[in-house]
């Protein structure tokens, strides 16, 4: 029998979040830390991810798209909105 346990990490920011990249030669991966602050609270969070380059490269290409993508999409709506208001 094999037992396994799963783990989901749901992180959300504030706009106020900082966020910073390092990619080392050495070891072949790249960070990210993004680091937030409730503003209700002042309770500090850091949460930092290492990946191997490739796997960052790919994360970074899917960004990159799914947000130009997003930023057509909106671009769009405003353009028919905008020809719904003149009408």
């Amino acid at each position: 029998m094999e037992i396994s346990k799963s783990v989901d990490l749901s992180v959300e920011v504030s706009k106020a979040a900082d966020l910073s990249t390092y990619v080392s030669s050495w070891s072949k991966q790249g960070s990210f830390t993004l680091r937030d602050t409730n503003a209700e609270t002042g309770v500090r969070h850091e949460l930092q991810v290492k990946l191997p380059l490739t796997v960052l490269r790919e994360l970074t290409t899917d960004l990159v798209s799914t947000l130009a993508e997003y930023d057509a999409e909106q671009a769009e709506k405003a353009e028919k909105k905008a020809e719904e208001s003149v009408e």
